[in-house]
């Protein structure tokens, strides 16, 4: 088994986010629909978005960079169990920094 995260799908495993740029033309969109088919095959239920116009380092660049930000705090916030607003991160529009409070930081 090498690298690749497609050896790591489990029933049971971990929870996923895929953020994929809908002009990656490094990656074609294909090997993310194909991991997606596989975390549903083993009754996972991944997430998954495609970003519109996006190249492959959409992370880099305005204005991907909030829309993936906002996707991935959403979906970190989703795995847990606290929900008060002083576990919640904060981000900034203007600096694009997202600073995790302790509590959301694994040990």
């Amino acid at each position: 088994m090498g690298p690749s995260e497609v050896n790591h799908i489990m029933r049971g495993g971990s929870s996923v986010l895929l953020l994929h740029g809908a002009d990656d033309d490094s990656v074609p969109i294909s090997q993310s629909l194909d991991i997606v088919r596989r975390y549903r095959e083993a009754g996972a239920n991944p997430e998954v978005y495609m970003l519109l116009n996006a190249p492959h380092a959409f992370w880099n660049y305005r204005p991907w960079f909030s829309e993936a930000i906002e996707r991935a705090t959403t979906f970190f916030l989703s795995l847990t169990k606290e929900q008060n607003t002083a576990c919640r991160p904060k981000f900034s529009r203007d600096t694009g920094v997202c600073v995790l409070p302790q509590s959301l930081i694994p040990r």
